[in-house]
């Protein structure tokens, strides 16, 4: 392995970690061969053109050992590599808000805490009429008197209306 460094370190990337040199130097097949030029020259050549590397190597049951096992000690190591980052995303602090914007999120939470808002929001149908008045607000009146015969959605309006989402132009 410490035949292979130098070779690796003209190469360094993010992904050569301390880590990955570490389960390299404690697998005993890479360890054994890494430093020998012929195994060096099948991870190249299977690197640049897999289907003649095959070709050439594929009856060293040596060489084939050793790529497999390069291979899932970097398949290993990569997975990590994407669950750390994973982690590091979730971990990432997250923007500061301002004093304003802390209150309208804790007002939406305490909103959306209560079980007649949750369920209005859940019906397609306020999900229709909510679109409508984004879309186009002239034609809301109409939808929402259409929706109102009902009285499950007019429930549901007049649970918008009390926990402030919706409101009456005058």
């Amino acid at each position: 392995m410490r035949q292979a460094a130098p070779m690796l370190a003209g190469k360094q990337n993010e992904w050569l970690t301390p880590d990955l040199v570490k389960a390299m130097y404690q697998n005993e097949v890479l360890r054994k061969h890494m430093g020998d030029p012929t195994f060096m020259q099948a991870i190249q050549q299977f690197q640049a053109d897999p289907q003649k590397a095959s070709q050439r190597y594929g009856a060293n049951p040596e060489v084939m050992a050793f790529l497999r096992e390069f291979c899932s000690v970097m398949g290993a190591h990569f997975d990590q590599l994407a669950d750390s980052q994973e982690v590091q995303k979730k971990e990432a602090p997250k923007p500061k808000l301002s004093k304003q914007e802390q209150e309208d999120q804790e007002h939406i939470h305490r909103i959306l805490q209560q079980p007649e808002v949750r369920e209005a929001l859940q019906d397609p149908r306020t999900q229709q009429l909510l679109q409508e008045l984004r879309t186009n607000p002239q034609g809301a009146p109409a939808l929402t008197a259409q929706l109102s015969r009902s009285p499950t959605m007019r429930r549901h309006i007049e649970s918008l209306y009390r926990a402030g989402l919706l409101g009456i132009a005058k």
